[in-house]
């Protein structure tokens, strides 16, 4: 593969899935973002052999590279270094065989893995046994149903009638033909492995999969079927080119579930946005001078690879590189005379993740069944577990009563990154379990609120806490009035046994908390 074409195509499916994260993600118009995502891959491909030639792209090509010679004298004790940069960024004949041979050498690597998976799945369909209208397998390995174009493969101790949410997903799965873009998309990622940005479109397509199939699953019948899939606590063992409710996006998925359908016009405009910028990119990609090629290069400063050492993530490209904050270039010695790595600092967070810790009730409030001391001990073991990236404050450090609007004062007061409201709960009937979490609408971070909550439940039912758990929407004083994200955690039910025997044993009680602790660094 020619390497001024993987660039190409880099910079072209890294503009169109920019478009996608921030636009159409948490949108739910899965069908048009499914052909998108798909067309996105296709449209990178093509678009580096759609050109159009402006009058004064028939300037001559040496010419240029004198031009731009010359103009880079002005940098002191660079010029050599620049000058390769030039010769590198224009040049056509690379002269690396070994460089085609590394390709070559990984693609084929993937390749075989993606036919290898092909066979592994046409081999379980030649072991597998008709039941019910489906397959039926027999290997340890796959204990989760999965589907793979028309066919919908069960373990063989799968209860159908116990799992008709689970079978309804799988056939969404099949009538939709996901299968088709997951077998595209990971020839695709074989093929194109260097583009870190096809690798992400492919996720975003499973992902996309699963948003859709969850939708024609669930139907009006909602909430049983997030039930059946928060339930879903580890990752199944399957091929990775099928399909299957068990796709480990449960945090993704759960907030999608849980979304509200945006308005026809809020979608409407960002399609059309959508549609825009991708018009835009491609006139601008297809009309394309020598002389903006020019202006670039001289904008491209130099810096020593020592500067780069200490750096995070690193990314080939070559030709043409943008300049934006920690973004630097430099000329790479030894894997081509025509690249050039783009090096960009990940994000690091310089202050530690605030979260301020609201025990429930107090002094002349006990709450349910005297729930205000284990809320308060609760809150004591996450401020114990405090460390250099999360720091936790107390609204109450003793059996006090404190006003629900004190409580949202001291919140404007310190404002945390976090406020985190711990409550028991109780119920006529004692063989009510599970925990809870709340957020508000009516708050004005409520999708960070919404988004903390549901990496909190993720968090606790992945780690076996608990079997049972909701997200819900309530416009308690202290989740609504707050300024900063707020949620509330019921913990269980101090009415039910076994709820009460883990919020109260010391044992399980540290446990608890460090589970919490732990999804509070995650945020």
């Amino acid at each position: 593969m020619n390497s001024l074409y993987a660039i190409q195509i880099t910079i072209a499916s890294g503009f169109l899935y920019l478009i996608y994260f921030f636009l159409l993600r948490k949108e739910k118009s899965f069908h048009f973002n499914r052909f998108y995502l798909l067309g996105s891959v296709m449209l990178s491909l093509v678009l580096p052999f759609i050109s159009i030639q402006l009058e004064n792209d028939l300037v001559q090509l040496p010419r240029i590279i004198t031009e731009v010679q010359t103009s880079l004298q002005q940098f002191s004790g660079l010029e050599e270094n620049l000058q390769k940069q030039t010769v590198a960024v224009f040049q056509q004949e690379h002269g690396v065989d070994w460089l085609v041979y590394i390709y070559i050498g990984i693609t084929s690597i993937f390749l075989i893995r993606f036919f290898w998976q092909l066979f592994s799945i046409f081999k379980l369909m030649l072991e597998s046994e008709k039941r019910a209208g489906f397959r039926s397998i027999s290997n340890p390995k796959h204990q989760y149903p999965f589907s793979f174009f028309h066919y919908i493969l069960l373990p063989k101790d799968f209860k159908i009638e116990e799992n008709q949410l689970v079978i309804a997903h799988e056939k969404v799965h099949v009538r939709q033909k996901h299968s088709v873009d997951v077998v595209f998309l990971e020839l695709m990622t074989a093929l194109c492995w260097f583009n870190p940005f096809i690798w992400l479109i492919k996720r975003a397509a499973k992902q996309n999969h699963e948003f859709l199939a969850d939708k024609g699953a669930s139907n009006e019948n909602t909430e049983n079927y997030l039930l059946q899939l928060l339930k879903v606590i580890k990752q199944q063992h399957k091929v990775s080119i099928s399909s299957g409710f068990y796709f480990n996006q449960s945090k993704n998925r759960i907030m999608m579930l849980q979304q509200q359908k945006s308005s026809f016009v809020k979608v409407f405009s960002k399609i059309s946005m959508v549609l825009g910028l991708v018009s835009v990119f491609f006139l601008v990609s297809a009309f394309s001078t020598i002389e903006n090629l020019k202006e670039e290069l001289l904008a491209m400063p130099v810096v020593q690879e020592n500067e780069l050492l200490n750096s995070g993530v690193r990314s080939l490209v070559e030709q043409l590189a943008p300049i934006q904050k920690d973004v630097k270039i430099i000329k790479s010695e030894g894997f081509s005379n025509s690249a050039i790595i783009l090096n960009e600092k990940p994000t690091v967070r310089t202050k530690p993740f605030v979260v301020l810790v609201d025990a429930g009730h107090g002094g002349k409030d006990p709450g349910h069944n005297n729930e205000k001391v284990v809320n308060l001990q609760m809150a004591k073991r996450l401020q114990q577990l405090s460390n250099e990236h999360v720091k936790i404050l107390l609204v109450r450090e003793g059996d006090s009563y404190v006003d629900l609007y004190d409580r949202v004062a001291l919140a404007d007061e310190v404002k945390p990154d976090l406020f985190l409201s711990l409550h028991c709960n109780a119920h006529a009937h004692s063989e009510r379990q599970g925990i809870e979490v709340y957020y508000s609408n009516m708050n004005l971070k409520n999708e960070v609120s919404r988004d903390y909550g549901t990496t909190l439940l993720t968090n606790l039912i992945d780690n076996t806490i608990i079997e049972d758990g909701r997200l819900r929407t309530a416009n308690f004083i202290v989740l609504r009035n707050n300024s900063c994200p707020a949620i509330m955690l019921e913990m269980g039910f101090l009415t039910n046994s076994k709820d009460k025997e883990m919020l109260t044993n010391e044992t399980s009680q540290q446990h608890y908390a460090e589970v919490v602790f732990k999804s509070l660094e995650s945020m």
